[in-house]
Order: structure tokens, then C-alpha cells, then sequence
């Protein structure tokens, strides 16, 4: 994706490479949804970042569950890392342990009442083998409430995350929490119109002093024509602030166009794209294009494709006056077994650091790519399962590193 920006010419005695800005309030987001709901998955909370692996993380945490009443079970997973503190010399290797008991509810299946309930929470224990002062106790837990009538759809929820785990943008090991709330609803004009809106928030903190917490409120609101019974298209705008002492406020306003592609059980395509408006309290305004795409594509019974692009700015957690342009790229394809599935994948993302203040110094930009590979084996129907997978990773910029994960696991559904 090209990123254009235009901003004011700098001051001078120090480094710039961000427009001047004038004072950030309370910011408002009007944006573009493509589809009619959001998904608690989307505010699962990483803890601040895009970077925590899912290999890392105890089964069921993000799983999708279609039933009704409870379900709930035990997963254990071992982890080989080649590069623990994800470092460009002196690599650390260990491994680790990590054990949940994990709980899921739902009121009712899916479509199956006006009023759902659902909830999910899994504690995870995490042992290293070198490592003891590593040993954590992580968290993860969300609920959400959804209303859906003849023209209306209402739903809130939140979700509460504790992750311990390396992050790329810091460059080490973090303990980090993140808290989101999400409220959202549309509403039917018509046989080929409907209205969406979505507010958001996203609270971020960090235990090390020495990083910057991160607070980003979002408001959107799409307007949808279905333009064909398949695909549907409209206008969006999108608001949104980011409060962080790293950056200060941030205020953005976009323009964007919204499509969506439906194809039952064959194609599902969502994307967007426009212009972006930011202004920064420390230093200005500057204009970029901005945008995401997500498509799904089952090409039969047995294969299926995944693909998705999304550019998003970012505060940094550790430099400061410096935000983060981060696009990322993803694809994945996926083959049936009679008995489980083989996934394979390949991620990539590009970051690059713009001052937003005074800096000593430029910061250049950064790439990682890395491609993995999932075998999942179903045992006693779906009462018990076996994951393993490889992940190997490799970041060129500031730090030069590579990585190499992999992991074992079973899980358990009483």
C-alpha cells in the first residue's frame, strides 16, 4: 500500500520527520464498518501490540464456540524458542510449559434468540525450564451481549487481557495488560440500505515504567447500498485519539469507501480505503491513504484460503515522539483431514517510525516476516485435540533477529 504524506515544513535544531500540530481534544471517530457487527475476537487485545504469537497462547482462548451452555476443559502446550529475548546477538533458547483451564458460555447458539449472552476466561500458568524468573501467571477474559430484531442489531462487550511475551516493537520480554470495550449497532432503512455505527476503546499499559501506556478511542459510522445481492458498498468516516506520552494526543479523521463481497459458504470479502487526516498536539498535521482488506475463500470441502492486508498507526511504546505506520500482510491456506486440518502461512509486516516531536535522532524503519505451519489431530470426535506447529520469524531494521518456535500442545473438553 503507498502511503502518502503532506505536512508543514519543520523547525529548526531538531529532527523531523512529522508535520507541526495544534492541540488534540477529545476526539470522535466516524468510520467505516464493513460488516453489521463487531466481533469480540477483533478486541481480543493483544495488549498493545500485533505481535503476540498465537502459538503462545493456551487453546480455546480465541476459538469459536457455536453451542449453547457451557463448555469447558484443560489445554497444555510445550514451546521451544529459539530466541527469547528476540535479540540480534547472545540468543537465549529455553523452554516452557504453559497450562489453562478455560471456560465458555453461551445463552444460545448463535441466531438462535434475540438476546445472547456469551463469556470465556482461561487463567494460564507459564514454566520455563531456565528462565524460573520468567514464570508467570497470565489472564484472558471477555463477555458480550448482542440484541437482534427484525431491523435492529445491538451489542456491547469487554474484554481483559494479561499477556507476558515478546514484543517486537520493544524488542524484549513484556508484561502488559489491555482492556476494550466495544459498542455497536445497525439498523435497516430499507431493502438496500442500512446505517452502522461502532464505538470502541482500547486501554493499554505496560508494567515497565520505562513504556508508554496507550489509551485509542474510535466512533464508526457507515452508510451501506446494496448495490447487488452479493455486494454491498457506501461511504464512511472515521475519528479516532490516541493518548499516549510518547506521542501526546493524536487526533485522525478518514474519508473512506467500504465494500463488502458475500458469498454464502464461498466468498467472504471485506475492505476499505481512503484518506486519513491526522493532526498531532506536539508537532502538526500531515495526510496519508489509509485502508484494510480480509478475504476467506473456500474453494471446496477440503481447502480454503485466508488473506489480509491492514495499515494502522500506532504510538511507540519505547521511543519517544515517535509514532509507528505499521502495514501488515497476511495469508494462510487450509486442508481438511479426514481427522483435523494442515494449515500453512506466511506474515509480513513493515513499520516505519515517524518523529511526532523534537528527536536526537532518526529511527529507521523496520521489517519481519515469518512463516508458519499447524497440524491439529481430532481425537474422540472433538473432545480432545492435538496441535503442533512451527513459526519462524526474522526482523531487519534497528535489530537484526530470527526466531524459531516450536510448540506441542493438547486440549482437553470435559
Amino acid at each position: 500500500m503507498m502511503i502518502i504524506r503532506l505536512h508543514s515544513a519543520p523547525s529548526s535544531g531538531s529532527v523531523w520527520n512529522s508535520p507541526p500540530s495544534r492541540r488534540a481534544g477529545w476526539a470522535l471517530l466516524l468510520a467505516a464498518s464493513v460488516f453489521p457487527q463487531v466481533a469480540f475476537a477483533q478486541i481480543l487485545g493483544s495488549a498493545g501490540s500485533d505481535t503476540i504469537q498465537r502459538e503462545l497462547l493456551p487453546g480455546a482462548i480465541t476459538e469459536a464456540y457455536g453451542g449453547e451452555g457451557f463448555l469447558y476443559g484443560l489445554s497444555a502446550t510445550g514451546i521451544y524458542d529459539s530466541n527469547l529475548f528476540i535479540t540480534e546477538g547472545d540468543e537465549e533458547s529455553d523452554f516452557s510449559v504453559a497450562v489453562a483451564p478455560w471456560l465458555l458460555y453461551n445463552s444460545a447458539p448463535p441466531g438462535g434468540a434475540h438476546y445472547i449472552f456469551t463469556a470465556r476466561y482461561a487463567p494460564f500458568a507459564r514454566a520455563y525450564l531456565d528462565h524460573s524468573d520468567l514464570n508467570t501467571i497470565d489472564h484472558f477474559g471477555s463477555a458480550s451481549l448482542s440484541y437482534q430484531g427484525a431491523k435492529v442489531h445491538l451489542g456491547s462487550g469487554v474484554s481483559y487481557a494479561r499477556f507476558t511475551q515478546p514484543d517486537r516493537y520493544v524488542g524484549g520480554i513484556v508484561e502488559s495488560t489491555s482492556l476494550g470495550v466495544s459498542v455497536n449497532g445497525s439498523y435497516e432503512l430499507s431493502q438496500k440500505t442500512s446505517l452502522v455505527a461502532t464505538w470502541q476503546a482500547n486501554l493499554t499499559d505496560y508494567e515497565s515504567g520505562s513504556l508508554s501506556s496507550s489509551d485509542i478511542f474510535s466512533l464508526q459510522v457507515t452508510g451501506y447500498w446494496q448495490a447487488t445481492p452479493l455486494l454491498r458498498v457506501g461511504p464512511s468516516i472515521r475519528s479516532s485519539e490516541t493518548e499516549s506520552a510518547t506521542t501526546s494526543n493524536r487526533q485522525a479523521l478518514a474519508f473512506l469507501l467500504s465494500l463488502g463481497y458475500d458469498l454464502p459458504g464461498k466468498i467472504d470479502l471485506s475492505a476499505q480505503g481512503g484518506v486519513e487526516f491526522e493532526d498531532y498536539e506536539r508537532f502538526g498535521s500531515e495526510v496519508q491513504l489509509t485502508g484494510n482488506l480480509a478475504a476467506n475463500y473456500a474453494y471446496d470441502a477440503l481447502w480454503s484460503f485466508q488473506v489480509s492486508l491492514n495499515y494502522q498507526t500506532l504510538p511507540s511504546p519505547s521511543d519517544q515522539n515517535y509514532s509507528i505506520d505499521d502495514l501488515g500482510f497476511g495469508a494462510r491456506v487450509t486442508r481438511r483431514l479426514s481427522n483435523g486440518s494442515l494449515t500453512a502461512g506466511a506474515e509480513t509486516n513493515l513499520s516505519s517510525y515517524n518523529a511526532v516531536g523534537p528527536v536526537s535522532a532518526r529511527r529507521g524503519e523496520e521489517s519481519n516476516y515469518g512463516f508458519f505451519l499447524r497440524h491439529r489431530l481430532q481425537l474422540f470426535g472433538d473432545d480432545v485435540s492435538l496441535d503442533t506447529s512451527l513459526r519462524f520469524s526474522q526482523n531487519s531494521g534497528l535489530q537484526g533477529w530470527s526466531r524459531l518456535l516450536l510448540s506441542s500442545g493438547a486440549r482437553y473438553t470435559f
